[in-house]
């Protein structure tokens, strides 16, 4: 069963912590959903870690041609797009966001 989804947002960061993060789970069985919310993407990329699912409205950044898996929301929305890639984790069945 999943169990914990990381979220990489447009806003400010500490690559250092997503990368020690990301090293806890190296090797571990526990399934891993990598998301990324709109520009977020692009610091999941800085990482070298490409992310099992893009969320946004791509008012932030271009939707990229080469990633197809992208869950694409309208730009009048009520939800933050970080909060949209919490939603879609869920659904996915996920319960802990990091």
């Amino acid at each position: 069963m999943p169990y914990e989804a990381l979220i990489f947002t447009g806003g400010d960061w500490c690559a250092d912590k997503c990368r020690d993060l990301l090293a806890e789970y190296n090797g571990n069985t526990r399934p891993v959903l990598i998301l990324a919310a709109d520009s977020g993407y692009k610091k999941a990329l800085a990482l070298d870690i490409v992310p099992d699912l893009l969320v946004g409205d791509f008012d932030s950044m271009e939707q990229p041609v080469d990633f197809a898996n992208v869950h694409r929301v309208p730009v009048e929305k009520d939800d933050t797009d970080a909060m949209l890639a919490v939603r879609k984790g869920l659904e996915l069945g996920y319960k802990r966001f990091l």
